[in-house]
Parts: C-alpha cells; sequence; structure tokens
C-alpha cells in the first residue's frame, strides 16, 4: 500500500516562499486587453480531458444518461470514449445486448445528450481486441502452429502423411537430422488421395516439419452481452470486412455525425503470428518462398540462417497488420467522417510507423511508477508516450492522446495532487489530450460505491474528491490548449532501429518482438540500448528529439533551408545512434537528404543494409569502411558526420543550428511548440526543491520582444516580465516552487514595472495554533453534524469517531494579523489531500496540489481573523470499513486490486487524513 507521509509533503519555507509567492501576486490582466494572453479565458472542449466510459453489461437508461452526462460535462469531463463491457449486478436496470435495436436507441439517445451537452462521443466497441459475433470462424485470429515430435526419424519406406481433423496442414517439408537452422528444407509437394491432400516422405533419416494453419482460439476481452466472439484476424483484411459490416449497420441507425473519432485499442491479439495469405504475401514482400524456412524459424538456433528469416518473418508480420488492418481501418473511419484514435503499443511492429498510421496516435503508461518519478530520469511510459507523440508530428497531426493513469494506484487511493504529478510528465512527453482511465456508467440504484472498473484510477462520483475535480481538469484544459497550438519544437530526428530489434531473438514470443509498454526493458533498454543511451543522453542535456523508423527516413524526410522537414515537424539533424541494421533504403535515403543539405550524424559505427532476397546461409559483415561509403557520396560527406562518442553531439548539433535547453541542468524540464519564429514552453520543475533563478530560454530569443507572459496553470493567472541577455544567452528570472509548472511565452505587452517599496519590512510569518474545531456530517446520515475540539493537529484517524471516516471535515480557528501589510499566503504544509478555504466567512479558493499554498490577502484584515479549512481526504478508508462489514465489491462484478488478485481491502492500512499543518500565514509584497 503507497500512500503519502507528512515527510514527503512538508515543505521548509524560506526566501523561496516569499519569491513564489511574488509570482502569484503578480499574475494579473493587463491594463486596457480584458483578453488574457495565453487565450485561457476561452477554452475549447477539446482542450478539457476524456474518459474512457465503460458500460457495464449496456444497463443504461435515458434517465440515468441525463444525470450521468450532466455530471461528467461539469466537473469539465468533455470527451467520452465509450466501451460496452460485462455486466454488473445489484441494479434493477436490465442489460441490453450490444447491436440490438434497443441498443442502438440507446446510443442514439446518447449522442443527443452529449451534443446537448457539448460532450464529444468517440466511438469504441465491445471490449477489446476487435472481433464480436460476427468474426465468421474462418476470419478468426490466427497463429502458425507445427507437429512436435518429429525430428530424428528413420523413414525405411515412404511414409504417408494426410490431412487429419486438426488444423489444416499448408506445408511439409524435411531436413536432415538436426540441420534444419542451417540450410533452406525440402518442401514436399501436396498430391490429392481421395479428395484430400498427401504429402510422401522419402526414405532416410530426417527431421519432419509439418506446419498447419492454427487457430489462436482468443474471444473478445471484457465483451459485454451480445458481443462476445473471436478475435478477428489483425491480418487479413476480409476479417476486417466482418467487422465493418456491424459497425456500419451501427452507423446507419447513429448517423456518423455522431462520432468525431473512433478508437483502437493497444494490441493484445495474444499468439496471433499468422494468415491464411502469409505465404503470398511474404513471397511478394520479400522475394523469396517462405516454406523453406520455416523450420529454421521455428529454430531456438542463432545461425546466420535463423536470424535473417527470423528478421524477414518480423517485417512481414508489421506490414500485413499496417495494409491488411490498419490502412483500411484508417480508410474505412475518413470515409465515415470520422478520425482514428490507435494505440500501437503492443504490436510486433516499428511504434513509429504504425502510430503514424492514425489521426490521434494514443499511448499510456501503466502501473504505480507511471511516466517517471521526479528527479529520477524519464521512464518506460515516457518513451512510449515520445514514440506516439513523434509520429503524430512527422505526419502533421495535432493530436495526440493518452490512456492516462491506468493502476497508478489501488483502488480508491489516488489523491489529485498525484494525478496532476503524473500529468505533468505525458505533457512533457508530447501528449495534448489525455484521457482519464476511466469513468464507468453506474446507475442510480447500485450501492456505494456504485459499479467500477476493475482498473484505477476510477475517476467516478464516488470519489470524495469528485467535488474538486475540477480544479485538475481546467489545469489540464490550460496547457493542452496552449499545446494543441502551433508546431511541434523538437530540433533532432533519433532513429530507433526496428531491424536490429526483428534480428534479435532473446525474449521473442511466437517468433515476435512486441513493443509493449510493460516490455521497455527487452525492446528498449536491451535489444537497443545503445539508442535508449542515446536517447536518455539527448534528454538529460536539453536536447529536444522525435522519434523516427527507416520508413521514415525513406519516405517522408524532405530538406527546406537546410531543415529537414517531415509533417509539421522541423529538425536541425538527423542522428543514428550506434546499432547494426537498416533498411535496404535508408543508405540511399541518407544520401539524398544530405545532398539536399541536411545534416545527419552518425554516433560509433554505422549500421549495415539488411540483405533481401533469398537468404544466404550467412549474413553480410561490411568493414567500418565500407559502412561509410553506403551512407556517404562524394557530394554529401561535409553534411554527414561520423561520431566515436555520444558526448560528441554537443558540438555536432551546435553547429547544425540546434538548440539546447540549459534549463535542463537547473532540474527544469521542458517541452515547446513553434510559432512563427519564437517558441511557447511548457516547463516543469521535477525537482523535490522551489526554484529560483535565471533561466535560459533560446526558443525567445527571436522573438523580436522583449516582453515574457508566464502562465500559472494552476491558478490561471499570468505575469508579464521583461526579459534580459546574461553572457550571451536571452532568458528571464523564473520562480517555481517543487513539482510546480508554468507556461513561458513571447508577449506582445509592455512589462508591468512595479517601484520597489520603500515602506517598512515585512511582518514575521504568524502561525496558527488553534485550538481547532473540527465539523463533519455523519457518513451514514447527512443531517447529523459532529463537533469535536482538537488542541492541536495530528491524523483524524487518530480519532475513534473519524477512524474509517472519508469525506470533508471543517477545520475551524481563529488568528491575529499585524496591521500594515495587505498581501498574505496560507501556507498548510501538510495536507490530506484537498481543501476549501474560507477567511472571515468568505470563500477564498481551493488548495488540492502541492505545495499547499494560497494567496489569501484580499480576504484578511489587520486584527482578529476566522479560518475554515474544509478538507477532504481519500475514499480508501471507508472502502475498508465497507468491506469489513460484509460488503463485497468483488460479487458485483468483476473488480480486482493493484496485483490482480480479487479486491480485498481489510487489511488496509488506514490512509492518512486531514490537516496536519503546521498552518502559517507569510506576508509578501
Amino acid at each position: 500500500m503507497l500512500h503519502h507521509t507528512g515527510r514527503r509533503r512538508r515543505r521548509i519555507f524560506t526566501t523561496m516562499a516569499l519569491l513564489s509567492l511574488c509570482l502569484l501576486l503578480a499574475e494579473t490582466a493587463a491594463v486596457g486587453d480584458d483578453r488574457h494572453p495565453l487565450d485561457w479565458d476561452r477554452l475549447a472542449r477539446e482542450a478539457y480531458p476524456g474518459a474512457f466510459w465503460w458500460w457495464l453489461g449496456s444497463a443504461v437508461n435515458e434517465t440515468e444518461f441525463q444525470r450521468e452526462i450532466e455530471s461528467l460535462s461539469e466537473v469539465g469531463i468533455k470527451t467520452l470514449r465509450f466501451d460496452a463491457i460485462y455486466r454488473g449486478e445489484d441494479s434493477a436496470v436490465p442489460t441490453i445486448d450490444y447491436l440490438s435495436d434497443h441498443w442502438i436507441d440507446s446510443l442514439k439517445i446518447t449522442a443527443r445528450l452529449c451534443r446537448a451537452h457539448d460532450v464529444q462521443l468517440d466511438l469504441w466497441g465491445n471490449g477489446w481486441p476487435m472481433g464480436g459475433p460476427w468474426i465468421q470462424p474462418q476470419h478468426a485470429a490466427r497463429r502458425l502452429t507445427w507437429d512436435e515430435g518429429m525430428q530424428g526419424i528413420s523413414v525405411r519406406e515412404p511414409l504417408v502423411i494426410e490431412q487429419d481433423a486438426g488444423d489444416p496442414i499448408f506445408s511439409v517439408s524435411i531436413t536432415p537430422q538436426g540441420d534444419f537452422a542451417q540450410q533452406p528444407a525440402r518442401v514436399l509437394a501436396a498430391e490429392t488421395k481421395g479428395g484430400k491432400p498427401i504429402w510422401k516422405v522419402p526414405t532416410g533419416e530426417w527431421d519432419i516439419h509439418v506446419f498447419r494453419n492454427g487457430y489462436t482460439k482468443m474471444d473478445v476481452k471484457r465483451a459485454p452481452p451480445g458481443g462476445a466472439g473471436p478475435v478477428m484476424d489483425h491480418l487479413n483484411g476480409q476479417a476486417l470486412q466482418d467487422w465493418f459490416a456491424a459497425y456500419d449497420r451501427l452507423l446507419a441507425a447513429v448517423g456518423e455525425q455522431a462520432f468525431l473519432v473512433t478508437h483502437n485499442d493497444s494490441y493484445e491479439v495474444y499468439q496471433a503470428n499468422w494468415t491464411g495469405k502469409f505465404v503470398p504475401f511474404f513471397q511478394a514482400r520479400r522475394g523469396y518462398d517462405v516454406k523453406p524456412y520455416l523450420p529454421a524459424l521455428i529454430s531456438n538456433a542463432e545461425t546466420d540462417l535463423a536470424q535473417r528469416v527470423r528478421h524477414d518473418f518480423r517485417q512481414t508480420v508489421q506490414e500485413l497488420l499496417s495494409d491488411e488492418m490498419m490502412k483500411p481501418w484508417v480508410q474505412w473511419a475518413h470515409r465515415r467522417g470520422m478520425k482514428t484514435s490507435y494505440q500501437a503499443h503492443g504490436s510486433p511492429g516499428h511504434l513509429i510507423d504504425l502510430y503514424g498510421l492514425a489521426d490521434q496516435p494514443d499511448t499510456e503508461a501503466f502501473g504505480r511508477a507511471g511516466m517517471a518519478n521526479d528527479g529520477s530520469g524519464i521512464g518506460s511510459g515516457y518513451i512510449c508516450s515520445k514514440f506516439a507523440s513523434s509520429a503524430a508530428h512527422l505526419n502533421g497531426n495535432r493530436m495526440t492522446s493518452a490512456e492516462t493513469f491506468t493502476w497508478l494506484e489501488d483502488h480508491f487511493c489516488t489523491s489529485l495532487d498525484r494525478m496532476r504529478r503524473e500529468v505533468d510528465y505525458y505533457f512533457l512527453a508530447g501528449v495534448n489530450r489525455m484521457y482519464f482511465h476511466s469513468t464507468t456508467f453506474s446507475p442510480g440504484d447500485v450501492p456505494f460505491p456504485g459499479w467500477l472498473y476493475y482498473a484505477t484510477v476510477n475517476v467516478d462520483s464516488c470519489q470524495t474528491w469528485w467535488k474538486h475535480l475540477h480544479h485538475l481538469n481546467t489545469y489540464i484544459a490550460r496547457i493542452q490548449s496552449v499545446l494543441q497550438q502551433g508546431a511541434p519544437g523538437e530540433d533532432v530526428l533519433l532513429l530507433y532501429p526496428g531491424h536490429d530489434l526483428w534480428f534479435d531473438n532473446e525474449n521473442s514470443q511466437n517468433f515476435l518482438q512486441y513493443c509493449q509498454v510493460h516490455n521497455t526493458p527487452n525492446w528498449l533498454h536491451r535489444a537497443a540500448k545503445s539508442t535508449q543511451e542515446t536517447a536518455q543522453w539527448l534528454w538529460d542535456h536539453g536536447w529536444t528529439f522525435d522519434w523516427c523508423s527507416d520508413l521514415t527516413i525513406c519516405d517522408s524526410l524532405r530538406v527546406e533551408e537546410g531543415q529537414i522537414v517531415a509533417g509539421d515537424g522541423r529538425y536541425r539533424a538527423l542522428v543514428i545512434p550506434p546499432c547494426n541494421w537498416v533498411n535496404a533504403r535508408t543508405p540511399g535515403a541518407i544520401r539524398r537528404l544530405a545532398e539536399e543539405g541536411a545534416r545527419v550524424l552518425f554516433v560509433g559505427s554505422p549500421p549495415q543494409p539488411v540483405p533481401t532476397g533469398e537468404p544466404a546461409t550467412s549474413l553480410p559483415d561490411w568493414n567500418k569502411s565500407q559502412r561509410k561509403t553506403a551512407f556517404a557520396s562524394a557530394t554529401s560527406a561535409d553534411r554527414i558526420s561520423f561520431l566515436k562518442q555520444t558526448s560528441e553531439l554537443t558540438t555536432a548539433l551546435r553547429a547544425a543550428g540546434a538548440l539546447r535547453e540549459a534549463m535542463t541542468d537547473q532540474g527544469l524540464w521542458a517541452i515547446r511548440r513553434r510559432q512563427g519564429s519564437a517558441y511557447t514552453y511548457f516547463i516543469r520543475n521535477v525537482k523535490e526543491q522551489d526554484f529560483t533563478g535565471w533561466v535560459p530560454l533560446p526558443g525567445l530569443a527571436s522573438s523580436g520582444t522583449d516582453s515574457i507572459v508566464i502562465g500559472n496553470p494552476i491558478s490561471g493567472g499570468h505575469r508579464v516580465i521583461s526579459g534580459e541577455v546574461r553572457s550571451g544567452s536571452y532568458g528571464a528570472v523564473l520562480h517555481l516552487p517543487a513539482s510546480r509548472s508554468c507556461v513561458v511565452r513571447a508577449g506582445i505587452r509592455q512589462p508591468i514595472r512595479r517601484p520597489a517599496s520603500r515602506g517598512p519590512a515585512d511582518p514575521s510569518p504568524v502561525t496558527v495554533r488553534g485550538p481547532w474545531q473540527l465539523v463533519w456530517r455523519d457518513q451514514q446520515d447527512s443531517q447529523q453534524v459532529h463537533r469535536v475540539e482538537l488542541p492541536e493537529l495530528r491524523c483524524w484517524t487518530e480519532l475513534e469517531s473519524l477512524r474509517h471516516y472519508s469525506g470533508t471535515v471543517a477545520y475551524e480557528t481563529k488568528f491575529v494579523l499585524p496591521a500594515g501589510t495587505t498581501a498574505w499566503q496560507l501556507d498548510l504544509a501538510v495536507l490530506h489531500e484537498s481543501a476549501d478555504i474560507s477567511i472571515n466567512g468568505k470563500p477564498a479558493g481551493c488548495i488540492w496540489t502541492a505545495p499547499y499554498t494560497l494567496d489569501v490577502g484580499p480576504y484578511c484584515r489587520s486584527g482578529e481573523n476566522t479560518l475554515r479549512v474544509e478538507v477532504t481526504n481519500l475514499t480508501a478508508n471507508r472502502m475498508i470499513a465497507l468491506e469489513q462489514s460484509g460488503v463485497r465489491l468483488k460479487d458485483r462484478h468483476f473488480f480486482v486490486d493493484y496485483d490482480y488478485r480479487p479486491f480485498d481491502p481489510t487489511g488496509w492500512e488506514l490512509l492518512p487524513s486531514g490537516l496536519l499543518g503546521p498552518v502559517t500565514l507569510r506576508p509578501g509584497r
């Protein structure tokens, strides 16, 4: 059980706090212009987060829809990606069979209500992966199978192999015993006997290989009533036609205008690696018959022949997935007026190539590690998300979305502060369209906490922080509104060498290598170790980059005014990290780019092209000179650099005109968007200490103005300051509390210059010591009010009457302020988890994320003041008591804990709750 401790949250404020207070006090609208310089006063619908929206058993009706959609819209969830899944219990609302006439009528009502509340509705489906009862048996997901136990066979007289009751046999081949990974097999011709195929094995000592068109027998996961059925063959366009027929009927009935986006979830088609048309497709793409090489494919040998065949097999599977499944699906959506959202991760293919097929690449992170821990370096979630945003940039797509917060903590244990910290890393990775994972439609008659999805974070009205959720959603909307504008600001393209992964057999499954969120230690940190180290070095040293693929280099890049251009991206250099293999077309493409003026930087020994055509028994092994010659021509040599080590990139990238963000050295991480000749920054202080200092902002140096706008996405305020040049670099002084963020952009208004104060020195901070009156409503009877007095602050779980309480408790007390100061900042120090503040009977604002401070000067007066802090904790403690009383959520529907065991919080420790302080008011001007 993870929870935040008081020690972690405690902030020891010194002069840094006063400087942060000054920033808050300086936030103001410019005189004579009511428009917010970041347009935060007119946020569009698409700037707000969306959510996965689960329909358990499709137990829905119009009355419940009205309540649900209105409630979600009010808290700032403006897009719903709905998916019908398994049924729930404890409700009188009947389930509805998926895609039945009744179900379609319910969806029509949903679409109408969404339009009425300005909520976007995304089309998903009936669980995942794609499939259902409309998929014909021959179009179900397939896998390559073969008969075991036929090695080392002595054939003394001709042996006849017949088609039996098993999966269809499509190839029988033989090799000398123990030799099938060294040379191609001899494929036996099929004969016909009694209308059935047979194969005759000649006499000899053989390993016999019988290959079959098998089926995975996988059904759609979490399918709803009426939606269960086989997962479709994702490598066969004919299977997709079955799926189209079902959803064309749906769209014809509901209307294509009901949906702006349709979604395809992460690739989880287990064991699938084959399709009925694999052999002719392979022949067309690779130029040879795969059947003689299948024995080498299934071997565990590391011979050159086996490696080459595995590479070609994996490349072919990626192309089948792309050409037979994803491209036709995208085309189908476009013909029906929808854009596409696609989670390519998990696929047996290069993520840049697959994400790039969609209008809105959609990524995710998973688990408590999430995107990255503060200050610990980029994590696996960040790496995967960067593939998605890079694909969007390279293809000119404005949106990169994310399935956000999946299993960030166990059920009922995630705070708004935890979510805010996590979402910042998505922004840094280039994501600009968050979808919460998730919210669940729950009929009103289901007892507390209602129906919930089995995986957290449940963004539902049962959560104690529901009334404060709009603060997080507005924070997200302000940042996304900025990151959805302009063009990507990355300067460097970095190749992920997919062909190295196709040659690598370690940790492969089903003869494939999968690029999953969960297994980056395999496909990135191990198989592409030098590439990952290069990416980490670029990030750590402030060089912004996008990933690319061989296909990107060969088909998508062009050169304009010395810059490499693809989609909306403009890059100063292409970096080829240390790797072994590239596509056969890549050297020629790089020569062309360099001849047109592009800068290409190789780190370490250059790779060599993958051989094509019929495999030889050994792979080529070019020397360093041959490899260099493949990439550089006489007219491009001055644009191509061969570097010995990664550290040499600093000089090379500067020479190429790339902008280094030196703020990284100061613990500030940033992403930037290009707008004309200048940039807009999103900056995050990733340290647990407040930051104040001068920060270089090279992206603003050419803006043509000395005016800089700094926006605070927590409060929505802004200030306008002057930039300055120090040591030849343009920048500004920034104040960022620990873990906080800001948006920085060139301004058109003049900075507001305030004269230095000549008044008396600020008084000392005032500590609010209590005693404290605690006031709360009964958990079961809201009309009953309880009161208790605390002489000093402590966790309310120490009070028997509040031990398992989840909700809001008001802390009331009085304090005295000296005269002569009007600017005060309230600092709660340690808070579990959010609080509404009132001073002298007037609402002063909400504190919902660390550091737990609020500007309260306008509400204070000299002399005695009253303070009311309405603290809301998490729902977990109530759930512990509920389950201890005999309620079992796992009996209501499928519901598991973080480790995928049946949900049972009865042994959990209580989470810290309440105001722990110390509470202080700090003066500032």
